[in-house]
């Protein structure tokens, strides 16, 4: 880890001094509540940050930093959390943007990294904590109508996470119990987000979404495919490419008819914030 971190500041250092354009601080905040009808609801709060260094004219380099932290709570008994888990990422990230036509412009982006996992499970019989280190890949291209059209506003977005290696440490009515096997947390997931149309004459605009996504986690055993659908409101303004400050979406994760779990997902960002509230620049 050490190492991977004395690598992200080399990174970041030449970067700099490289560049001759200033560099962009992305930072995102996510929030999310979730609830099963198999009596069981979650929540999740994650943060991140990416250092966009110019190194060509529309393509960046820079270092990624990301946190979450989450749980999940049992509700047919006395309702206390069963689930706790964090996680710590680190990477590099990739961006590019500009103008695919007089129309169009567009923004790409891709990160990769390590995460280091930990999950603290317990039903009041079975105690665990699991450690788990994670290669992950994520990323997106979002394609936007300058001219607000309808429908102008185009994301597909998707994440992927591998385990590299975990350990386990468990009890069983307080007796320690060995080979007991780590959850597999290998996952992929497709989201795409379209906007119906961008409503707003000064910089910071605003739109209903449609939302649509697909995953799997390969953990389950049976039905571990899901399928989401649902909605919400953007607020985003256009500087350069079009950056989102707020997303607030509700949607529904069917992995069965019976199994099903409704989302709540609010996104924002402080970076996008600031550039909305600068005085308006050239695109």
């Amino acid at each position: 880890m050490k190492a991977i971190l004395v690598f992200l500041f080399c990174v970041l250092g030449f970067g700099l001094v490289a560049s001759a354009q200033k560099p962009e601080l992305i930072v995102l905040g996510v929030a999310g509540y979730n609830k099963t009808k198999l009596a069981s609801e979650g929540n999740f709060g994650a943060a991140q940050a990416r250092l966009m260094i110019p190194v060509f004219p529309g393509l960046r380099i820079g270092p990624y930093l990301g946190y979450t932290k989450y749980t999940s709570t049992e509700l047919t008994k006395t309702p206390h959390p069963f689930l706790m888990g964090e996680e710590f990422s680190y990477g590099l990230s990739f961006d590019s943007y500009g103008h695919l036509n007089y129309s169009y412009s567009y923004y790409a982006w891709i990160n990769g990294g390590v995460k280091n996992v930990k999950d603290n499970f317990n039903d009041g019989t079975f105690k665990s904590v699991t450690k788990t280190n994670e290669g992950f890949v994520s990323g997106g291209l979002f394609i936007t109508d300058d001219w607000q059209g309808w429908f102008g506003n185009n994301r597909i977005m998707f994440d992927y996470q591998r385990p590299l290696n975990s350990s386990v440490t468990a009890t069983w009515k307080g007796e320690s119990i060995k080979d007991v096997k780590a959850y597999n947390k290998e996952s992929y997931r497709f989201v795409g987000v379209s906007g119906i149309k961008r409503i707003g004459k000064g910089s910071i605009n605003f739109e209903p979404v449609i939302h649509l996504g697909y995953g799997k986690d390969c953990g389950r055993t049976n039905y571990n495919t899901y399928f989401e659908y649902g909605g919400g409101i953007e607020f985003g303004v256009m500087k350069g490419y079009y950056h989102n400050i707020l997303a607030i979406k509700a949607f529904q994760k069917n992995y069965t008819k019976a199994e099903k779990v409704f989302c709540i997902e609010v996104v924002f960002s402080p970076s996008s914030l600031v550039q909305g509230l600068r005085k308006k620049s050239n695109k």
